[in-house]
């Protein structure tokens, strides 16, 4: 794509060098290399803050465990609007439940999962860390009070609940300030 390339075959020098088109073709091929030369220049170091930055976001071990926690939320949304059987039997088996309840089950828990994926990709993020912890919190207090004050559920379905959420909580406070943007940044 050089302006000056051969000519194509069967033209002569003269009208091919001379003529508007071929001068219309060297400014556009100037102007697409003086473009290349200052957007390169211009990208350069944020091409190098973005591939510093991929490697401090790296998925860390509690991110991992965020996305399958979110992931089994994810199932249980599924249960809410389309298996209310399925929610019955696994959650709330000592109680009738409607299908308007699974729908809101479905919603409160859709909420909680997206807190979960966002925060497993944004652990440097306090205000989100904070709200997926207490989402954690939130949850783990309703499950017990369903189970111990209205006695909607049994011991082990609040047990499995109760192993992801307490797990959730000890690893979040665990490493509450290991993910500030601020600290992981590496001295020059």
């Amino acid at each position: 794509m050089i302006p000056w390339g051969p000519l194509p075959s069967g033209q002569k020098t003269t009208w091919y060098h001379d003529s508007l088109d071929h001068k219309l073709y060297c400014f556009a091929a100037s102007l697409r290399l003086l473009c290349q030369y200052l957007v390169g220049s211009c990208t350069a170091p944020v091409r190098r803050f973005a591939r510093e930055r991929e490697r401090e976001r790296e998925m860390r071990p509690l991110g991992w465990w965020l996305m399958l926690v979110g992931s089994l939320r994810l199932l249980s949304v599924w249960f809410g609007f389309f298996n209310i059987w399925a929610l019955r039997v696994a959650v709330f088996s000592q109680t009738e439940m409607t299908d308007v309840h699974g729908r809101t089950f479905g919603v409160w828990t859709l909420l909680t999962c997206t807190l979960c994926f966002l925060c497993a990709f944004n652990l440097e993020s306090k205000p989100l860390y904070m709200a997926t912890f207490l989402s954690f919190i939130y949850a783990l207090g309703h499950f017990l009070t369903e189970h111990l004050i209205y006695h909607t559920m049994t011991v082990s379905n609040l047990s499995t609940v109760a192993f992801f959420a307490g797990t959730s909580i000890i690893w979040m406070l665990l490493e509450w300030n290991t993910h500030d943007a601020k600290r992981n940044v590496k001295p020059e």
